[in-house]
Order: structure tokens, then C-alpha cells, then sequence
């Protein structure tokens, strides 16, 4: 996200997740960073700006132009978004893990949350140059994520990761090798909860 700021790629970014209170989590993260790192400051010619709050947060990046204003909010799934303008429409907008048990588990809930992106995320973003990154773990065969796959939005590009790949090796190796791998799956089987490894460590509703 701050990549994007200070090099000029979005002036304007929502993080999302599945409540306003983890949303605000991931953007006190990065109000930290500006607050804590001089060196970035100084590199980036970074200034606070108005508004400097614990879900909303401005600054402008010198470097870039003395006007270069950049703003990052938070916001929870289900939040409006209509008429969310800053001079410009949201350039970016990061859904992080906007998808849990709670909110997939019925019917309603999914089609709530599914209206909720089509209805309101989509429509405030910049027509011409805004982007939406999904990220999460696909809870249900109905979820949001699910009918990514399913169905693909027009030039979207949509990448699925499991813990092991295809190949048999494991996505992360250095901290999750094969052998840790099966313990944490041995232990799920022992406790009856097979499918639910499938589907937290290799994206696998199906189980």
C-alpha cells in the first residue's frame, strides 16, 4: 500500500476486511510506519495531512509534487462507500480477508456481502485506473471468492495458492516444510477436522 502511495500509483486507497476494527488493525500498521520511520519520511519527503485519525489517514509525498495529497481509509464489509470522493475516486481498493464462517454462513449473508461489492465497492472506484485486490481463503462453494473463480470479472486476473503445490512442494518452505505440513494435518484428522485443513492450508472447500 505504501508502495503505491509514494510512487504515485494510487492517491487514493481503501483497505477492507470482514470488520472496520481488523481493517483499521492493517492501517495502523502503515500510519505507524510514516510515524515511526524518519528515513522513509525523508526519502519520500513525506508531510501529515488532514485528515490523521485511526481509520482515515492523508499525507502528501513531496518528492512527487508539492500538491501530491495521498489517503488511505479503512473501512469494515458492509460499510457505505457512496460518494467516497478525496478530489479522486479511490484508485485502489484491497479486500483483505473480507470473507469469514460468520459472514459466509448463510444464504443471505453471502448475498448481502455480494451486494455490498457490486453495489458499493465497484461504483465508487476511479472508472479508468481503479484496481481491486481480493485476498482471502475460499470459505464457501457460494462465497465471494468462489464465484471469482467460477466466474471471473472481465480483465481480472485471478490466482489461487495452496500450502503444497502441484508438484508436491510446499508453498512455503522455509516456514512451512512438508514435515510440519502433515503434523498440522495429522492433528486435524485426530480431531476430526480434516476438512476444515483443506480448506485454512490448501484453499479447498471440497476437503
Amino acid at each position: 500500500v505504501l508502495y503505491t502511495a509514494v510512487y504515485g500509483l494510487s492517491r487514493f486507497t481503501i483497505i477492507a476486511s470482514d470488520s472496520n476494527t481488523k481493517a483499521v488493525s492493517f492501517l495502523m500498521r502503515l500510519k505507524r510506519e510514516i510515524e515511526d520511520n524518519t528515513f522513509f519520511r525523508e526519502v519520500f519527503q513525506i508531510t501529515k495531512d488532514s485528515p490523521w485519525s485511526r481509520d482515515d489517514i492523508a499525507f502528501r509525498v513531496g518528492w512527487l509534487g508539492a500538491n501530491h495529497r495521498v489517503r488511505i481509509a479503512a473501512r469494515g464489509a458492509g460499510q457505505s462507500l457512496r460518494g467516497y470522493t478525496d478530489d479522486v475516486r479511490p484508485q485502489l481498493f484491497i479486500g483483505d480477508d473480507v470473507e469469514t464462517n460468520e459472514n459466509c454462513s448463510t444464504e443471505a449473508n453471502r448475498a448481502k456481502l455480494r451486494d455490498w461489492f457490486w453495489t458499493a465497492v465497484i461504483p465508487s472506484m476511479d472508472p479508468q485506473i481503479g484496481k481491486v485486490l481480493m485476498i482471502g481463503t475460499i470459505i464457501h462453494n457460494d462465497s465471494l471468492l468462489a464465484r471469482f473463480m467460477l466466474n471471473p470479472p472481465n480483465n481480472w486476473v485471478i490466482k489461487k495458492f495452496s500450502m503444497i503445490r502441484e508438484d508436491g512442494t510446499s508453498l512455503w518452505p522455509d516456514r512451512f516444510p512438508l514435515e510440519t505440513i502433515q503434523r498440522i494435518k495429522d492433528e486435524y484428522i485426530r480431531q476430526g477436522m480434516l476438512k476444515r485443513f483443506h480448506t485454512e492450508y490448501l484453499n479447498d472447500i471440497t476437503g
